[in-house]
């Protein structure tokens, strides 16, 4: 018999964690649905970070990715998409979050 841990998605974390926030399932019923620990989902409820790539006139979303770690990556590739989907940006310019432990984010 194997003790291997399942590993899980990072789209499949966030999908199950997006429905615990909603509250419209308990997490009984959340983890039935996806065969997951009631442990994991309370887990997964925790504090999300969320990137938003946006041209400022008319406040359109380019790209954006939540994650629940606070890795760059996701970041990066939120800026990447916006890049590669509608160019590089004459002016560019970061906010960042009273929260964050980053002090600001190159563009690629």
């Amino acid at each position: 018999m194997s003790n291997k841990r399942k590993q899980y998605s990072p789209q499949f974390k966030a999908k199950v964690a997006l429905e615990a926030i909603r509250g419209e399932k308990t997490v009984a019923e959340l983890a039935g649905q996806y065969e997951v620990h009631p442990t994991m989902i309370n887990n997964l409820k925790g504090h999300f970070y969320l990137v938003v790539m946006m041209d400022w006139f008319s406040r359109k979303v380019l790209s954006w990715r939540i994650s629940n770690t606070l890795e760059v990556s996701f970041c990066t590739e939120a800026l990447q998409e916006a890049i590669a989907l509608y160019d590089k940006p004459l002016i560019f310019n970061s906010i960042k979050a009273v929260n964050s432990p980053q002090t600001h984010l190159q563009p690629a």
